[in-house]
């Protein structure tokens, strides 16, 4: 059985924390928030549920991540969720990134991403 997948936008609430493993291979640890997003009664878009992930990544994919700060979004093309928490009744993701990219800026998220969000 495979573990469950998460894509998506994504913004970091705080900076990549860099590291180096026992086998000094680089690793970046950060928490991001995906904000979900439906519509109105008006038919216009506003921010719905929202879920934390604790997130981390290595090797290239790490050094790819430590060049963001707090604030910036980033595409999350491929993480695996290891595992799931609960805090002060919502949920914590815990998340292996295995592959993202440039998300675009806080105020130029598309509809198209918008939909598979909430969708």
């Amino acid at each position: 059985m495979s573990l469950p997948k998460v894509t998506g936008t994504a913004r970091l609430l705080t900076d990549p924390r860099k590291i180096l493993t026992s086998t000094q291979k680089p690793m970046c640890s950060v928490l991001l928030l995906f904000q979900g997003w439906r519509k109105d009664e008006d038919g216009k878009w506003v921010e719905a549920d929202s879920v934390k992930a604790d997130a981390v990544a290595f090797e290239d994919v790490a050094r790819a991540l430590a060049e963001f700060a707090k604030g910036d979004n980033v595409e999350v093309v491929d993480a695996t969720i290891t595992a799931i928490e609960v805090w002060n009744e919502k949920p914590r993701l815990k998340v292996r990134v295995k592959e993202l990219r440039a998300g675009r800026g806080r105020d130029d998220v598309g509809t198209t991403s918008r939909e598979a969000v909430a969708a």
